[in-house]
């Protein structure tokens, strides 16, 4: 139990730690409405993370299908860190921030969610439940 504990840990943290970062950032540099997108963001996540989940767990290269998103991942840092001094408020762009915090968290949160269903839901397990929802 103790894996499945640290697995969802891990997960949780890869997911929340660099949205976390980006509001830091935002209160620092004073743009309400990037952290305000970043908020959507995270809102939009709770179903998106559902959804992928059963995607995930439908996929026959669940590995190619992570190797993606993380790619995915280190391009939207590298975006974002390319725009620390230039924040933009147009609308199309605060979409894309939204858009770009869903995809961070999901990427991480739609495993623990496969994990989690599969525990309580296939398994049966309370000890396997208990220990994904203590991890994340």
């Amino acid at each position: 139990m103790a894996n499945l504990f640290f697995r969802a840990l891990s997960q949780g943290l890869q997911a929340f730690l660099p949205v976390a970062a980006a509001l830091i950032w935002c209160r620092a540099s004073g743009t309400p409405k990037v952290s305000a997108a970043v908020n959507a963001g995270l809102l939009a996540s709770i179903p998106l993370s559902f959804a992928g989940a059963w995607l995930f767990r439908a996929s026959t290269h669940q590995a190619l299908d992570e190797a993606s998103l993380a790619l995915a991942a280190i391009v939207i840092t590298l975006a974002a860190l390319s725009r620390l001094n230039r924040p933009t408020y147009e609308s199309g762009a605060l979409i894309v921030v939204a858009l770009a915090t869903a995809t961070i968290v999901v990427r991480q949160t739609m495993e623990i969610v496969a994990v989690f269903e599969v525990a309580a839901f296939q398994v049966r397990s309370f000890d396997a439940t208990l220990a994904v929802v203590a991890g994340s």
